[in-house]
């Protein structure tokens, strides 16, 4: 119950969820004992079907709820707990990432050089101001 709570927070989810088809579960049990020998009646038959049928139904909403993805940041439970990742993804994503600190690095780097032209009088203000603007609308 403890994990099905947790996991159902992790999609922003209420833990009152799990209490639906306990509680079904529960009056279902309580029926059933209560009528004792007098259950072979078609009412009591309904009753247990019915709270069967919906404890099922409850189930399966439940299964769908564990099965979607987990909420990305904060919701109103708290934090989302760290996510485990296989290596395989582990190192796509430093990959990604290192190609976009790259990226970034001689962004800056092209700036520098058309500043230090600029500064030694090889570019125009003008000509440095294009070549910016070029560079920019290229990102």
């Amino acid at each position: 119950m403890g994990v099905a709570r947790r996991r159902l927070h992790d999609t922003n989810k209420s833990g009152w969820w799990l209490g639906v088809p306990f509680l079904l579960l529960l009056s279902q049990w309580l029926f059933v004992g209560i009528s004792g020998a007098e259950g072979e009646y078609l009412g009591s038959r309904l009753i247990f079907a019915l709270t069967g049928g919906f404890c099922l139904l409850f189930f399966v909403v439940l299964f769908v709820f564990f099965c979607i993805q987990s909420d990305i940041g904060k919701n109103d439970f708290g934090e989302m707990p760290s996510i485990s990742i296989s290596p395989m993804q582990r190192d796509f994503l430093l990959r990604e990432e290192r190609a976009k600190s790259t990226s970034m690095l001689d962004n800056v780097k092209m700036m520098q050089k058309l500043s230090e032209l600029r500064d030694k009088g090889l570019l125009t203000e003008e000509e440095f101001q294009k070549k910016k603007s070029e560079w920019i609308q290229k990102l």
